[in-house]
């Protein structure tokens, strides 16, 4: 009932408190509280008194949850938003959760808030509308080590050039402090055409890979805005063996998204209706040491990968961590080129 009128059933002691407040004690219950009747105007009134109370003149940072009332349940109305200005930035404005976006500067934006009361008795439905204005502030860039080393949870605006790209799913992006894994759900890219060598700005969360609690990366890109094209892309493989990727320090966070080269027997490890491949290096005998290795796409890899089943080959790919900590070996490399060892 906040900032509801409302009657309600109490005691009244005959109490002044602190000189200024009048004491009454309520112990009735949802009975003993009830609101005046009133038009359908003064129903929208009053839930446009709350909203533009609650909202105008409000800050939010960037990466920050906007939770919009939607329902005044005392008044039964509904409110839906939209934007002044639909091409203004700043603001991912959802029915649900919006989000405040990448800025660069105190960016103010106007809202429209249309109330709507439907009356049974007239089944007709009676609407008014009210302007607020909010402001994006901007939070600090971080680097890309900064991240790698965040609170998880905590949402981080950084920027690198696209060393990968699984397009509406993931990437990996570098500067001159590391490499970070972002993963970016379609609702987010797919209205921006990125590509390998583009630095990029993103805002996200800190997470972990597959939720594992333990390899670092970006797990929810918000916002991605893209700064440049055409950038080098340089990369040289280090060659490595199980032994050398059991020897890595998991614990530390640089330790991910290395760029390596691997030799091994590609090995079916799915079933058909989700195909996938593994790399068995020379040596083992069963799958508890099986590299696992995905493409940036997935059936042409798949297509790719299936002739070449029972066949010595080498790639090169990012070593992006593994999934699952229990296991004796869980880790993924993120393939860019093949080649097939000749006998």
């Amino acid at each position: 009932y906040l900032n509801d009128y409302v009657y309600m059933n109490v005691l009244f002691p005959d109490e002044i408190i602190l000189g200024n407040y009048m004491l009454v004690d309520f112990v009735g219950t949802e009975n003993d509280i009830w609101i005046p009747e009133h038009t359908v105007q003064e129903r929208l009134q009053i839930t446009k008194d709350k909203v533009v109370d609650k909202y105008d003149g409000a800050s939010y940072r960037s990466g920050e949850y906007i939770d919009f009332m939607t329902m005044d349940s005392v008044q039964w109305t509904l409110i839906t938003y939209e934007l002044v200005n639909p091409a203004q930035q700043g603001l991912l404005l959802d029915s649900s959760d919006s989000l405040a976006l990448i800025v660069h500067e105190a960016t103010p934006v106007e809202i429209i808030a249309t109330i709507s009361y439907y009356d049974e008795m007239e089944e007709v439905t009676y609407e008014d509308t009210a302007t607020f204005t909010i402001t994006i502030l901007p939070i600090e860039l971080s680097t890309v080590r900064e991240v790698l080393y965040g609170v998880v949870g905590e949402y981080y605006q950084t920027k690198g050039v696209i060393q990968y790209l699984y397009e509406d799913y993931y990437m990996i992006i570098k500067d001159a402090t590391g490499l970070l894994y972002v993963e970016m759900p379609s609702d987010t890219s797919s209205y921006i055409n990125l590509a390998v060598g583009d630095e990029v700005e993103v805002l996200g969360e800190r997470g972990t890979f597959e939720m594992q609690d333990f390899v670092p990366i970006m797990d929810y890109a918000i916002d991605i805005q893209v700064i440049s094209t055409g950038n080098a892309v340089n990369r040289t493989a280090t060659a490595v063996t199980i032994d050398d990727i059991l020897d890595i320090d998991y614990l530390c966070p640089d330790a991910y998204n290395l760029y390596v080269s691997f030799t091994g027997t590609v090995i079916f490890s799915g079933n058909i209706w989700y195909p996938s491949y593994d790399l068995r290096e020379d040596g083992y005998i069963n799958n508890t040491y099986d590299l696992q290795i995905w493409g940036n796409t997935y059936d042409p890899f798949n297509d790719l990968m299936d002739p070449l089943v029972g066949q010595v080959i080498k790639v090169e790919g990012y070593l992006v961590g593994f999934e699952y900590i229990y296991g004796a070996f869980d880790w993924q490399v993120k393939v860019t080129t093949h080649e097939v060892m000749i006998p």
